[in-house]
């Protein structure tokens, strides 16, 4: 992108001189390098234009001054990139924050009653607590109003969308999400 970029302002900047030069020495130019005239040119008016040689290279300082832009335009883009990117960051390590507070405060409760019994959208499986964390966190950065959390199961965290009291409102949540990609496999699960 950078390569044509410069071909492009060097093409441009040519176009321009060539433009600004004829306009000087009182010739007309088109884009296509066709000169128009009423009258045919004379034998001695088309030998002097083939001898004269007219040289549009840009001069050094302005490729230089040109390329000082591209790198300081290139820079701001970098800067603003690594911003986004540590604030992303920051929302994401907040979130898996907050999630393992709440597991914590799960963790020192009281064990759910059996007649107490709850229901979630199960959406995926994980070996892994981080990997669990994770994809957690990224679900409740694309979807802030829903509830996202995950329960260790056998050797398995799996992470859920819920808790529901009544399965037929995890139906009901789980039939309006059901188009959405990433949602197309989950299902309802007692927890």
């Amino acid at each position: 992108m950078k390569k044509e970029f410069y071909k492009l302002s060097l093409v441009f900047i040519m176009i321009i001189f060539s433009f600004s030069l004829a306009f000087f020495l009182g010739r007309e130019v088109t884009l296509f390098g066709q000169k128009q005239e009423k009258e045919a040119p004379s034998v001695q008016q088309v030998e002097q234009l083939n001898n004269e040689s007219i040289d549009v290279k840009p001069s050094s300082k302005e490729v230089e001054t040109q390329n000082e832009k591209i790198n300081e335009h290139e820079q701001s883009l970098l800067r603003t990139k690594m911003k986004e990117d540590t604030k992303n960051e920051k929302k994401i390590d907040k979130i898996k924050e907050d999630i393992k507070s709440e597991e914590e405060k799960k963790a020192t409760k009281e064990e759910v009653k059996p007649s107490n019994i709850l229901y979630g959208l199960l959406i995926n499986s994980y070996n892994e607590k981080e990997l669990a964390t994770e994809k957690a966190a990224q679900l409740k950065l694309r979807f802030p109003k829903w509830k996202f959390f995950f329960k260790k199961s056998k050797n398995l965290y799996k992470v859920y969308i819920g808790p529901f009291t009544q399965k037929e409102a995890a139906e009901n949540f789980l039939k309006e999400i059901k188009n959405k990609p990433d949602f197309s496999s989950v299902k309802v699960e007692q927890i």
